[in-house]
C-alpha cells in the first residue's frame, strides 16, 4: 500500500512539473515569436524609409545637376568681371 501512495506521488509530482515546464516553455515560445515579429517589422519598415529616402535623393540628385547645367551655362555667356578679388587674392599696390 505505501509503494502505490509513493508511486501515486511521484507521478503527481512529475506531471506537475511536466506542466510547468510545458507551460513555461510556451512562454518563451510565445515571446520568440514576438520578438521575430517585432524584427520583421523593423526591417520592413527600413526597407521601406531606404526606398523613400532613396528615391528623395534621386530627386535631388537631379535637381542639383540641373541647377549645375543651367549655372554652367550661365558662367559662359557672362564675361569675367577683373574687379572682382576674393579674399585670399590682395592687391598689391
Amino acid at each position: 500500500m505505501k509503494l502505490r501512495q509513493d508511486l501515486a506521488s511521484r507521478s503527481l509530482f512529475i506531471a506537475d512539473l511536466g506542466g510547468s515546464l510545458g507551460f513555461l516553455l510556451g512562454l518563451s515560445v510565445i515571446g520568440l515569436i514576438n520578438l521575430l515579429e517585432r524584427l520583421v517589422e523593423t526591417a520592413l519598415s527600413f526597407s521601406e524609409r531606404r526606398q523613400y529616402l532613396g528615391s528623395r535623393v534621386d530627386d535631388m540628385r537631379v535637381a542639383v545637376i540641373s541647377s549645375k547645367s543651367q549655372a554652367h551655362t550661365t558662367q559662359k555667356s557672362s564675361p569675367p568681371r577683373p574687379d572682382i578679388h576674393t579674399k585670399f587674392e590682395h592687391r598689391h599696390t
